[in-house]
Parts: structure tokens; C-alpha cells; sequence
């Protein structure tokens, strides 16, 4: 795998995060699973393009990785009150409000 610039990882940066939070040496779930989506991150958008080597094709590769484990990192990190979004909530005393159910879930709430 290519060396690239730390600037281009995401794995610094949540643990810069962590830090700032006193949330580091944390070992809750949240903590964790937010750290390990970020290597898995990191490790998939680090292989080259157009690549014939059998780690490339055993990778997923970055669109795979930020399409499906990008939102599920920013949620771990809302969880925690590592976002701008929970920040903010947490300035003004409210609780960051929940994803609206979908509609087969309002239904079933309005029975």
C-alpha cells in the first residue's frame, strides 16, 4: 500500500477528537466502534486505483467504505458528542433530536 499524507486519514482526526473530549482511554462500545470505523475507513481508501494486485481486489476500496461505514462513523461520533450537530445541543441543554421513523414506522405508531 502507498504512504499517504495523514491529512488524508480520518483516524488522527476521531482520535484527535477522542482526546479533545476526555474520551480517549474510554473503552465504552461508542468509543471503540467509532475508532474501528475509522481504520476500516482509512485502510479501504488507501489502495490505488486501477490496481491488478490481490489486495486491491480483495478491497472493497473508498466508495464502498465512506458510502456505507461514513454515516455509521459520524453516527458512533454523534453518540458521543463528538459532532458540531451535538455540540451544539449540548450548549443549549437539548438532546440532539432522533432520525423521524420512516413511514411503515409512523403507521404502526398511529395504531
Amino acid at each position: 500500500m502507498p504512504l499517504r499524507d495523514a491529512s488524508e486519514l480520518i483516524y488522527p482526526a476521531v482520535q484527535e477528537t477522542l482526546a479533545e473530549l476526555g474520551l480517549l482511554g474510554d473503552s465504552s462500545a461508542a468509543t471503540k466502534l467509532a475508532q474501528q470505523y475509522a481504520k476500516v475507513i482509512d485502510s479501504q481508501s488507501g489502495h490505488c486505483r486501477g490496481c491488478d494486485s490481490d489486495e486491491c481486489r480483495r478491497s472493497q476500496g473508498a466508495p464502498w467504505a465512506m458510502r456505507w461505514l461514513g454515516p455509521l462513523l459520524l453516527d458512533s461520533l454523534e453518540a458521543l458528542g463528538a459532532t458540531p450537530r451535538a455540540k451544539a445541543a449540548q450548549m443549549k441543554g437539548v438532546k440532539v433530536p432522533e432520525v423521524k421513523p420512516g413511514g411503515l414506522a409512523a403507521l404502526r405508531a398511529a395504531k
